[in-house]
């Protein structure tokens, strides 16, 4: 029997997946202190981006200041306020998430929102 051999190419279009937050669930602290996320407190932030883009992350709190752990190899905007723009690799965003510093205002009480987008 003849055999007949052939190729076929097949080209696979990529696919930009969009990346994976994980956030801690709802916290609690005490009036007048500072609240910190991280992989050491329990209640840390983590990042997953299987393609390796440059990402943004928005974090937002009703009221307050949040400050990032680190801003190496990143463009951060808002650092102090209430709403904190942050752009980088993975690597250094997960950095600057890991130590992320919550203030409150002095005296104040009750539930806030915080968003991360």
């Amino acid at each position: 029997s003849d055999v007949v051999n052939g190729a076929v190419d097949i080209q696979i279009a990529p696919i930009d997946d969009a990346p994976v937050l994980d956030v801690p669930p709802g916290q609690t602290m005490v009036e007048d202190t500072v609240l910190f996320f991280g992989l050491q407190n329990g209640n840390g932030i983590s990042l997953t981006d299987v393609d390796g883009d440059v990402l943004t992350v928005t974090l937002t709190v009703e009221d307050g200041e949040l400050q990032p752990a680190s801003d190496t190899g990143l463009v951060v905007a808002g650092s102090n306020t209430a709403q904190l723009v942050i752009t980088g690799s993975r690597v250094d965003l997960e950095r600057a998430l890991d130590g992320l510093a919550y203030r409150p205002p002095q005296n104040a009480s009750g539930e806030r929102t915080f968003s991360i987008v």
